[in-house]
């Protein structure tokens, strides 16, 4: 089967003349879906989906294909996300980690400021498609795009739980600066006003069970459940913008498998792989192996509900920046990490036409996925740029530009702009802000 990308790119430089005479621009051969799933181990995923438990990413399995997704080191969320996002290796977008140096000489946490050039929401919006990014990585302050952007600070409690995160990261080396700017989260204003009420219902849906409800009180339970919360909040705010806006471009990042794998990989492990100090009882290794697995099933049952919006015309990627390994020396009873080669893979699922189903996907790496969805559409892929449009995407030739860093990118919320002062008057007279 051909894949569209190549003739819609002549179709897109069709519909920009089209555009300049007055008529209206050439549509997309079908809508595209990016879900990344942090941490989502493959040796789980390939277990838990034969095994049945994962319905979902099994048919997608099943009508197209799966492989392992190359990450770079050092394996860190802020950096492979970006990578992700812009189709660069982290030299020329940026972001290295949680946090950087400031020309004060403090710590300060990375934020969307400062990546260098243009990811891939930014690139589709310029070039006439409607996107929604939902919590991914390092989006805030919000960008402006032609659509919906819900950044990662968006999320209840996100923004002191990454303060905490930067914290842990420098530790005694000094303070981290909080975030400097407003509170605004969301772009547009009449979005932030929608998930401010979604945050605010704090409903579960049908089918889901809570991952928290497998432990009693204490340090787990308490972030195993922001985390179980966070992924349903992030998947009903899609939910909603799926419904409404239905945008040729939707992008969702989902952080809980990462975080809650920490504190319950020993369950994954046979007990010897840990000192005395770090194994668990019998009762513990349980309940902790059944609440990771609850917890990908949660992940499982959001993502077909997401993709009942999307049909065989359509591109679905599922993707993921690493898997887990042993942690045998750790503080705060974190027993899971991904640190050396073992842990290097994430995931990759993906659905669409030209994949052929039951496929396997080779010599993926996290900077393709950016030039992959670019090369679907229609869009030249930038000279810049570090990946490769994945080995099933069929073109006579790929097309370049030097770089789509040409543009200003509008972020919301910077030194008190007009934009910023119009979605605060707009919160403010809906009684939301202060």
């Amino acid at each position: 089967m051909r894949f569209p990308g190549a003739s819609w790119a002549r179709a897109f430089l069709v519909g920009v003349v089209g555009v300049l005479a007055g008529c209206a621009p050439q549509a997309p051969p079908g809508r595209v879906l990016v879900v990344g799933i942090d941490g989502a181990d493959p040796g789980l995923v390939e277990r838990w989906t034969e095994a049945g438990e994962l319905p979902n990413l099994a048919a997608l399995a099943q009508t197209g294909g799966r492989g392992l997704l190359q990450s770079h080191h050092p394996l860190l969320s802020p950096r492979v996300w970006t990578s992700m996002a812009t189709g660069k290796i982290p030299l020329r977008h940026g972001i290295h980690r949680w946090v950087r140096v400031g020309r004060d000489h403090a710590f300060h946490l990375y934020r969307s400021v400062d990546r260098r050039g243009h990811a891939l929401w930014n690139i589709a919006s310029e070039a006439g498609l409607s996107v929604a990014v939902v919590n991914w990585l390092i989006t805030h302050p919000p960008e402006k795009l032609r659509g919906v952007m819900i950044s990662d600070f968006a999320i209840p409690g996100e923004r002191q739980a990454r303060q905490d995160l930067g914290r842990s990261m420098v530790g005694g080396h000094g303070p981290v600066r909080p975030p400097a700017g407003t509170a605004v989260t969301v772009y547009p204003a009449e979005w932030a006003v929608r998930f401010k009420r979604l945050a605010a219902q704090a409903l579960v849906p049908e089918g889901v069970t809570d991952t928290s409800s497998f432990f009693g009180p204490g340090l787990v339970k308490d972030e195993v459940e922001k985390s179980f919360r966070a992924d349903v909040l992030a998947a009903r705010a899609a939910f909603e913008i799926e419904r409404e806006l239905r945008p040729d471009l939707m992008m969702v990042y989902w952080h809980g498998v990462d975080r809650i794998s920490h504190f319950l990989w020993s369950a994954m492990e046979p007990p010897e792989a840990y000192p005395e100090a770090l194994q668990l009882t019998p009762d513990q290794r349980e309940r902790h192996a059944a609440a990771l697995l609850s917890h990908y099933r949660a992940v499982d049952l959001l993502l077909g509900r997401l993709l009942e919006g999307y049909g065989p015309r359509d591109l679905v990627l599922v993707v993921s920046d690493h898997g887990f390994e042993a942690l045998t020396q750790s503080r705060f009873g974190i027993t899971g990490g991904h640190e050396t080669a073992l842990a290097e893979n994430g995931i990759v699922y993906a659905r669409g036409p030209g994949i052929e189903p039951g496929s396997l996907i080779e010599d993926m790496s996290v900077n393709d996925v950016t030039p992959t969805v670019l090369a679907w559409l229609g869009l030249p892929l930038g000279a810049d740029m570090d990946g490769r449009p994945a080995g099933f995407v069929e073109l006579e030739a790929i097309e370049t530009i030097a770089t789509y860093d040409t543009t200003e990118i509008e972020h919301v919320g910077e030194g008190g702009d007009t934009v910023e002062a119009q979605i605060l008057d707009q919160l403010r007279t809906l009684g939301y802000v202060d």
